[in-house]
């Protein structure tokens, strides 16, 4: 196919060292050495770009997308997808511009901008489906489940994807979208689908060691236990998935599980507690800039209503400020006390 870009044939020694620079950014980014990833990567795209190997510099921007989005670096992280998905366009590989695509759509969910990865997500359903990329297409249906606001529709995307992924027995992807489905628990029903998606989500998880998508599903099937009232068995499976949140670092999602340790304490009447939480939560979510998730908005809303309606502003306005104090650490740790 042609291209547009300025085209100059690699030279060999150039090409090797940044090839060789790649893998050893690969393998720390792997080890989750990120601190040692970047700089080896930084060196990598500079000399794809200083010999116009455009195909290499595809390829490296893709994993510095990838490892800002996990040191939670979401601005970064985007500039790096939006730049990958004008290359693969102008270079043509279909599976590259699916790819970055959809980490575009899925950063842009993360900085609380549902409409557009939703958008995106279509734009990468349609396009997958005309060059027959299944996975691409179920990944396409993943997305935008996350991204609309619409339950209904979320569930039958999600429902999609799972039919392909089990068909093409990526039983790792099936594990996704059954947290996904989970995700959607909402107050007021039974949960019951929720709840077995979520616990078949946890038999795969523990069969192929995934830590990090087990501590999602403890989660969300710590709030479907909160829903049901169940306010002692969800601080055990809040305090499960805490645990492993913190092993890895994931500040984003331990914001959602101080949220669910502030709804445990309203429940049982500290609703100071719930309110110095609730401050620790939005003090994450405000210094990584995430907004919280379209799913949890209406029960967050609810349970802020009720701890101003139960304290006086002074105090509820002391301990939110208490709670915007806090470390993550710290915040993890008053989750887990009595409270004092």
């Amino acid at each position: 196919m042609s291209c547009w870009l300025p085209f100059r044939r690699p030279d060999v020694d150039v090409a090797r060292r940044a090839n060789e620079l790649n893998e050893q950014a690969d393998k720390a980014f792997n080890l989750n050495e990120l601190e040692m990833a970047l700089p080896l990567y930084q060196a990598s795209l500079e000399l794809c770009q200083r010999s116009s190997n455009w195909a290499g510099v595809l390829r490296v921007r893709y994993a510095m997308g990838g490892l800002a989005f996990k040191s939670g670096e979401y601005g970064v992280a985007r500039t790096h997808f939006e730049e990958c998905v004008k290359l693969a366009r102008k270079l043509h590989v279909i599976d590259g511009y699916l790819a970055s695509l959809m980490w575009l759509g899925t950063t842009v969910l993360t900085q609380g901008d549902g409409a557009l990865a939703a958008r995106l997500g279509k734009e990468c359903l349609e396009q997958a489906r005309v060059v027959k990329d299944n996975l691409s297409v179920a990944a396409a249906h993943v997305l935008v489940g996350d991204a609309i606001d619409t339950v209904d529709e979320a569930r039958s995307h999600f429902k999609q994807a799972l039919e392909i992924y089990r068909r093409e027995a990526r039983m790792d992807r099936v594990a996704s979208v059954l947290c996904s489905i989970g995700h959607y628990a909402q107050p007021g029903r039974d949960n019951m689908e929720e709840r077995a998606a979520l616990e078949e989500c946890l038999v795969l998880c523990r069969s192929s060691d995934n830590r990090e998508l087990a501590s999602y599903a403890l989660y969300n099937l710590g709030n479907v236990e909160i829903f049901g009232g169940n306010t002692d068995v969800a601080a055990r499976l809040f305090s499960e998935s805490l645990a492993i949140m913190i092993e890895t670092g994931d500040d984003r999602a331990i914001s959602y599980v101080l949220d669910g340790y502030a709804a445990i304490s309203l429940l049982r009447g500290d609703c100071a507690k719930a309110a110095r939480l609730s401050g620790a939560a939005e003090s994450v979510r405000t210094r990584l800039g995430t907004p919280i998730e379209t799913p949890r908005q209406a029960e967050h809303d609810e349970v802020a209503a009720k701890m101003r309606a139960s304290l006086d502003p002074t105090s509820f306005d002391a301990e939110w400020d208490a709670g915007t104090g806090l470390t993550v650490v710290e915040a993890a740790d008053y989750a887990l006390s009595d409270g004092t």
